[in-house]
This record gives C-alpha cells, structure tokens and sequence, in this order.
C-alpha cells in the first residue's frame, strides 16, 4: 500500500529487537548508529540521550543513511 510510515517503523522495529540484543544498551545501540553513518560527506547528528529515538530520527534521514550503510 506504500505506506512509508509504517514500512520505516517496521524497519525501525526489527533493527532494534535483533540489535539490541547484540548490543545490550540503547547507549551503545545509538554508538553503533553513530559509527555506521560517520563516513558520510553530510552531517547528521545523533545525540546521546534517550531522546534521540524520537527527536533525531523523526525525520527519517539518520534510518535512511543507517539502511544504505548496510546495503
């Protein structure tokens, strides 16, 4: 149905459940994020607080840049 929201989310959803596991902390889940899109030309900042799951990725562009990292 091309509904971008709920396949971004879905997305979104099983990178945390089989990351998170891996990871054992959002703090070292969201360094792992910061690793993965560093390489970039284009900044984009991730914070360090919990609050980065809702306000930094709202946009999409960090889920984004985090999926063509791992293509």
């Amino acid at each position: 149905e091309k509904n971008t929201t709920l396949i971004l989310g879905l997305t979104w959803t099983l990178i945390l459940h089989y990351e998170l596991g891996l990871a054992g902390s959002h703090d070292e889940l969201l360094d792992w994020v910061r690793g993965c899109i560093s390489h970039y030309p284009y900044p984009i900042a991730v914070s360090s607080s919990r609050a980065a799951w809702t306000k930094d990725f709202a946009d999409g562009r960090i889920l984004i840049t985090l999926l063509h990292a791992m293509l």
